[in-house]
């Protein structure tokens, strides 16, 4: 894993109830440091050389992790 980026575990709850925890990885870079990119949101870094996704809240998290994105 890069030193750009830091791990992280978030609790979340299932459609059920189900609490679980899961592993998201967070560029250390801060946003305005980052390459910017075509996509509204997405940010490139060059030192992971990853796409950086802005999210805010559980609903963003929820998305990247159901689009793979984290």
């Amino acid at each position: 894993m890069s030193d750009a980026l830091v791990e992280k575990t978030v609790p979340l709850l299932l459609r059920g109830g189900e609490p679980v925890e899961v592993r998201i990885f967070q560029c250390a870079r801060k946003w305005a440091d980052l390459t910017e990119t075509p996509d509204e949101g997405v940010r490139h870094c060059d030192s992971c050389k990853q796409r950086v996704h802005a999210i805010s809240d559980v609903a963003g998290i929820k998305w990247a992790i159901a689009e793979a994105r984290c």
